[in-house]
């Protein structure tokens, strides 16, 4: 179990590896699909989220969140506008999109750490991989 806040938002990882969210959705960050608030804790669910791997942890950024399943890949979501979700472009997702293996050379993700518009995440050859917001030695 674990919990990780962003600005205005709360997300949940349950025994089980769900995922739970509440509190401002203005940009996707609680990964439901819409931009809509949500007062009380939300499941995070849809027919391919997580690919039906356990998560393992989730990290909160101001405006974007992602998440380590137990295979290893990286999942992200909400504000992408500084490039800080991976995917390689400034888009927004609504919902968690996956980061597989081949993103980090071929190395299962271990954790992530996400900053005000920029992610960070550890793999299994304990590299460190960077996107988003370079400003300040980020």
């Amino acid at each position: 179990m674990a919990v990780a806040c962003g600005d205005g938002f709360t997300t949940i990882v349950t025994e089980e590896g769900e995922a739970w969210a509440c509190g401002n959705g203005e940009n996707g960050q609680l990964g439901l699909g819409d931009n809509e608030h949500q007062l009380l804790p939300t499941h995070v669910t849809g027919s391919e989220v997580f690919g039906g791997e356990a998560l393992v942890m989730m990290s909160a950024g101001l405006k974007h969140t992602a998440g380590v399943t137990k295979d290893g890949a990286l999942w992200s979501w909400g504000d992408g506008r500084y490039g800080q979700l991976g995917h390689g472009d400034m888009e927004p997702r609504l919902r968690p999109e996956r980061l597989g293996r081949e993103m980090f050379g071929g190395s299962p993700a271990m954790m992530v750490a996400c900053g005000y518009a920029h992610t960070l995440v550890l793999t299994a050859r304990g590299l460190v991989w960077s996107c988003g917001l370079g400003r300040c030695g980020r």
